[in-house]
This record gives C-alpha cells, structure tokens and sequence, in this order.
C-alpha cells in the first residue's frame, strides 16, 4: 500500500505543513500536491467541493505521488465519510464534533470491522494505494475530529481519549467566535489563547496529533512554535488573492511612476 507522508513525518518526530484547496478545480489540487507539502486538505464544508469535483481533486493530488490526501468533511455522516475514503483519502478532518460519542462514531464510519463499521468497497482507493489497501487501510487512514464549539472545547479530554482517534484538529474561527465573542484569530486575546493551548495540550495528553487551519504564515509560524503537529497554508483562494494583491501593486507602482 502507499504510505501516508503524514503517518511517516510523524513516526519521524517533524511537523507536518499542508495546503488547503476549496476551489473545485483538479489541476489547481495537482499544482498543489507539485509542491514540497505534507499533505493537501480537499475543503467540502466551506470550500466549494460536491462529490465529483472531491474525487476529481484527490485524482490530481495522488497523481504527483508525495503529498498524503486529505479531505475536509461536510459534516459527521457515514456516507460522506466513507464515500472520501473509498475516493481515496489517507486522512479524514470531521467538523463541529462536540463530544465523545460523536468522534466515536466517526472513527467508526472511518475503520472496517472489527475496528469500525466501515462498509466494504473502495475502488478508487484500491487503484490509488494497492491491492492490499483494504487489509492495511485501518493502521494508514487518519482520522482528525475538529474542535471549535464550546461544547467540544469542554468536552476536549474526553474527544482526545477516544479509542481509534488519531488526533484534534483546531477550527480557529469559530472557536475564536465562540470564545471571545468577535471574528478573527487574535492571539493576544488571553480567552483565545487560552482556549488554543487547552486543544493542544489535551490532544498531547492523550497521546495524539493536533493540527489546526492557519490563514496566513503569521498564525501558521505560531502554531507551530506552539508545538502544533499539522498547520495549514492559507486556504488556495486567500494565496490566489494575496498574490494577485502583490502583483497588482508591483505594477501599479510602475505605471505610476511612467505616468
């Protein structure tokens, strides 16, 4: 089977850095995975991924043979789960879990029996990773459960102890909303910061990973230096954006001094 790039820099004790894609575009997702990346995130929750385009893009991320593939759930179903990772992802990300219950059930959409209740069938997966995907599939897929509602944060420890779980993911906005009250991540806001550190730290507790969104390289370097195990590029639209921003300057400071 391949292996998953993200398990191995783990094992190795190094930081996982990924790209996070949410526009519907195959090649956009291969362009990506082209760059010395962990992993890339297929968004299906906020980006703007049906089922088709999902597949398309973890086509275009698998085709370049490094990057592990990830997708972003909508939300904590079994079919969606199960249709991300017979499209072929090697890691799960599971939005809004609240409690303990709710990450077991989504660890168990993610494992075959008698692990999980994973249904038998993943053809795109088996063609992606090998003929004995689903033999070795339960020890390679990686299952991360998002904390970023007050209820998850209080039920944080109990989330992180759940058997099969692989580790937290950190929503950084809406925890940022629902703690402080405001939108934006302003690290400096002793409420939020204190809430970022509680994630990471009962994630490492429990002896799992911890990874969290990061919009641009200022917060991502924090989380980081934090102790961080995955921190995110900023999404492909706000790279796209911030790029055609600098150009655009770059260039309208010439014409302005020709004119």
């Amino acid at each position: 089977m391949r292996a998953n790039a993200v398990r191995l820099a783990w094992e190795e004790g190094r930081q996982v850095v990924s790209a996070w894609i949410g526009i519907p575009n195959p090649l956009l997702a291969e362009f990506f995975a082209s760059h010395p990346v962990d992993a890339v995130i297929v968004d299906m929750q906020h980006g703007m991924n049906g089922t088709d385009s999902m597949l398309a893009m973890l086509q275009g991320i698998t085709a370049q043979n490094g990057p592990t593939p990830f997708v972003r759930l909508p939300w904590n179903t079994p079919a969606e789960t199960m249709k991300a990772l017979d499209g072929g992802a090697l890691g799960v990300i599971c939005p809004m879990i609240d409690t303990a219950e709710e990450a077991a059930t989504f660890v168990a959409n993610c494992r075959y029996f008698p692990r999980g209740r994973r249904s038998v069938g993943p053809p795109r997966a088996i063609l992606a990773h090998g003929a004995d995907y689903m033999e070795k599939a339960d020890d390679e897929v990686i299952a991360l459960a998002m904390i970023e509602t007050l209820e998850g944060l209080e039920n944080v420890d109990a989330i992180a102890a759940t058997p099969e779980l692989d580790g937290l993911f950190m929503g950084p906005g809406d925890l940022a909303r629902v703690v402080t009250g405001k939108f934006g991540l302003n690290l400096n806001d002793p409420d939020y910061r204190a809430a970022v550190m509680r994630i990471l730290e009962a994630g490492h507790r429990a002896g799992k990973k911890v990874g969290t969104y990061a919009p641009d390289t200022a917060f991502g370097t924090e989380m980081l230096e934090l102790g961080f195990d995955l921190v995110t590029m900023g999404a492909d639209s706000l790279i796209l954006g911030r790029g055609i921003s600098r150009e655009l300057e770059e260039l309208n400071e010439v014409r302005k001094v020709k004119g």
